[in-house]
């Protein structure tokens, strides 16, 4: 018995399921473009559901695209490298936070 092949098959064994690769491309840039958008204005993607904003220290303020930039990602590493130890001492300024 023998299975014909269908377009269906076809695009599940060429890699192509529910998107084609343009598409995968379109989303993604949109999906940075916004990220960088709401960088600039303070916010990241888990913050904007939230309803929070990252506060500058120095004056009140939104801390600026670059900034936000360095926090978000040289920051971040550096926060995971050495088993997480960067997040760890989060705990020990609570006091600092805002409320």
């Amino acid at each position: 018995m023998e299975i014909r092949s269908t377009p269906f098959l076809e695009e599940i064994r060429n890699g192509v399921f529910f998107f084609g690769y343009r598409q995968s491309v379109l989303v993604t840039l949109s999906y940075r473009i916004c990220y960088l958008w709401l960088l600039s204005k303070g916010l990241t993607p888990g913050k904007w559901l939230l309803g929070e904003r990252v506060i500058a220290k120095s004056h009140g303020g939104y801390p600026g695209f670059w900034m936000m930039i360095l926090r978000e990602f040289i920051g971040k590493f550096l926060s995971g490298l050495f088993l997480g130890l960067g997040y760890l001492c989060t705990f020990s300024h609570l006091s600092e936070k805002a409320e």
